[in-house]
């Protein structure tokens, strides 16, 4: 099993999921081959091998690092766990959901389905993660549904918004979102006590 702490593993995957990404700006994922990427990341089709199964299973994860990006960005000003940090989770999701394009009618349907599954995977888990550290006298049981309630509360009014008012502000259905699920937030996302910088 490949150690994927050693840095010629972890840099050989960053030069392929870079490779992956910059093609993307300028093709979908259905007219990209192995070859092009390989030839991108300066690597051969075998080493692509090495590390993922085919281009789907290298698109996936780098749909997990961007979401991850895209998450650490608007997190980073946070130390602990508040209701603000939660707010953030939310427009952060929201600008990884414009940002994929999911509104776009010209989208091949498997590729959307593939983004809208990573993307709700990946925020319940985080949601999960947090809540379960910000309240762990909780069971496991019941932790997981209320991630699973919050996680898709984003998710769905996220991609309501992105697929028919994305041209608006996403302010009013983030706070739509907030008001939905206030009452499961309230036993993890506590206000923080020292200020916090308005957002912008």
């Amino acid at each position: 099993m490949s150690n994927h702490s050693d840095p010629r593993i972890v840099r050989t995957r960053r030069l392929l999921l870079d490779a992956l990404f910059d093609l993307l700006k300028t093709k979908d994922i259905k007219k990209i081959n192995v070859q092009e990427i390989a030839k991108k990341a300066t690597l051969n089709r075998a080493t692509l091998y090495d590390h993922y199964k085919d281009k789907y299973d290298l698109f996936e994860h780098l749909l997990v690092d961007l979401f991850h990006q895209k998450i650490t960005q608007r997190l980073s000003p946070f130390d602990k766990v508040c209701s603000e940090k939660f707010r953030h989770i939310v427009v952060a999701s929201f600008e990884f959901l414009q940002e994929m394009n999911l509104g776009c009618t010209e989208r091949e349907p498997k590729f959307k389905s593939l983004i809208e599954s990573k993307t709700q995977e990946q925020l319940f888990k985080l949601i999960y993660q947090m809540m379960k550290n910000n309240c762990s006298k909780k069971p496991d049981s019941e932790i997981e549904i209320e991630a699973a309630v919050v996680s898709w509360s984003i998710f769905g009014v996220g991609l309501h918004w992105v697929r028919n008012h994305n041209s608006k502000s996403p302010d009013e259905y983030v706070q739509k979102v907030l008001a939905l699920v206030a009452h499961i937030n309230e036993d993890y996302f506590v206000p923080e006590e020292n200020k916090i910088a308005e957002f912008a």
